[in-house]
């Protein structure tokens, strides 16, 4: 079985449903813009798994569901990795870092060493890699 969450942009997020290349900040995504909407697990390998999720969350969501219907500029973690649901593929977000103390979210695009704006706890910062996945 593999672990996955839904997370959808905040109704303030600048780049709700826009595409990858439209809405990535020069420091990387601001995760902090997004929400958890929904969790659970499911059966399935890799890429498959994604397609699948699309699918249900737009065909026939769950009735406990509570975001909208899967789409542009929506993040599903499967197993600890993060991708990015673009206009006709998937992009994987690579370089999240969480900090330890409150768990707020960052990516940054250099290898510095940053601070949580939220509790200033220094956090480690790496490479924001992106692969493109094809559908």
């Amino acid at each position: 079985m593999i672990e996955f969450k839904i997370l959808q942009a905040n109704r303030e997020a600048p780049f709700k449903f826009r595409g990858f290349d439209d809405n990535k900040p020069p420091k990387g995504f601001n995760l902090n813009y997004y929400s958890e909407v929904y969790n659970g697990t499911t059966d399935g390998n890799g890429h498959d798994v994604l397609d699948k999720l699309y699918g249900i969350f737009n065909l026939s969501p769950p009735n406990d569901f509570k975001g909208h219907s899967l789409s542009i500029s929506d993040i599903v973690i499967l197993n600890g990795e993060y991708w990015f649901c673009d206009s006709s593929n998937w992009m994987k977000i690579e370089g999240v870092n969480i900090c330890t103390r409150c768990n707020k979210s960052y990516t940054q695009q250099s290898e510095i060493k940053g601070y949580c704006q939220e509790c200033s706890e220094e956090y480690e910062a790496y490479r924001l890699m992106i692969d493109e996945e094809d559908n």
